[in-house]
């Protein structure tokens, strides 16, 4: 109940006179079975438990746990999409929020859709993305996300406990800043770019450690990814890539470079990679990176520039 999740379920049953069962905790081996045994019409989860769920062998009778909808945020395209063929349900992963707001845009199952968008923003609350002096940006443009109610009584934190500084710092110029980049299509649809506080600032451009870290984990031996920034001796940012790879796999250097090379600008790659046994998490499951900010470069993780390894200039753009 710490989390919005746990909290916005629990709500909408008492709201809508619903019955909701809460699972003490989670195995992915049982959670479907277990949910149709409950006549459960709607599951309810973070999206790495979707994918531990589709990592389980398949069963001829996973198509009769059809349920209404399977919420499952965040969660790639692809493995939304064979959720659904193999279980027989909509799902959605197009939404985004806090703690601090609730979800404030989402998609719905029935309603027209842009899968990798976070959805549209709620009726009930205002939107706009900013610049650094809190004016409007262009669809299409980043900038920060920051959010307030559209009309009295809505849900809406009232401050940070016992923190009063820190919330006059979010609660600011009438709205609150949630401290993402994102921008807003001409549909009104919202795509979230990164956190504010892990963006990365290399060779005069603007990198998203969200969108690197999903290009890494196409890679088929890498099983979890987190980019953070490390300061560079050029001035700005270079990037380091915690990786952590599948049992049965072992990278050489040459080998994740040209896999780099072919996927990312070439001001995007990863200076140093850092190989590991796993990543430090919080109770969701969520990368502590302040914590792999705080280590700085490791000196076991590759440099890959002090190895040779880098784009010709001729080759960049």
């Amino acid at each position: 109940m710490f989390h919005i999740s746990g909290v916005s379920a629990l709500l909408s049953a008492l709201i809508n006179d619903a019955t909701i069962c809460f699972s003490p905790t989670f195995s992915a081996s049982t959670f479907m079975a277990t949910a149709k045994a409950e006549g459960a019409t709607v599951v309810y989860g973070v999206g790495s438990m979707a994918m531990a769920i589709l990592a389980q062998p398949s069963s001829p009778t996973d198509s009769e746990c059809r349920m209404r909808m399977a919420l499952w945020v965040p969660l790639k395209i692809e493995q939304q999409e064979e959720f659904e063929r193999r279980f027989n349900t909509p799902v959605i992963a197009d939404a985004y929020g806090q703690t601090e707001v609730s979800p404030f845009c989402m998609s719905s199952v029935g309603g027209e859709r842009k899968r990798g968008s976070a959805g549209q923003c709620v009726t009930y609350l205002q939107m706009a993305v900013v610049d650094d002096d809190d004016m409007e940006v262009p669809h299409g443009a980043v900038g920060e996300i920051v959010v307030r109610p559209a009309n009295a009584d809505v849900f809406f934190f009232q401050g940070y406990w016992n923190k009063p500084e820190a919330t006059l710092e979010s609660f600011r110029n009438l709205w609150h800043h949630t401290g993402d980049y994102g921008y807003v299509d001409n549909d009104g649809y919202v795509f979230f770019v990164d956190r504010k506080k892990d963006s990365v600032r290399r060779r005069g451009e603007n990198v998203s450690s969200f969108e690197v870290e999903a290009v890494i984990l196409e890679h088929p031996g890498i099983i979890q990814v987190a980019i953070t920034a490390v300061p560079s001796p050029l001035g700005e940012d270079d990037i380091r890539a915690s990786v952590v790879t599948a049992a049965d796999v072992t990278l050489e250097p040459e080998e994740l470079f040209a896999f780099l090379r072919d996927q990312l600008p070439y001001f995007a790659i990863p200076r140093y990679v850092d190989i590991r046994e796993s990543l430090p998490v919080n109770a969701m499951g969520r990368v502590m990176k302040d914590l792999l900010r705080d280590e700085g470069v490791p000196e076991s993780a590759w440099d890959l520039e002090a190895l040779g390894f880098t784009v010709p200039r001729d080759e960049r753009r």
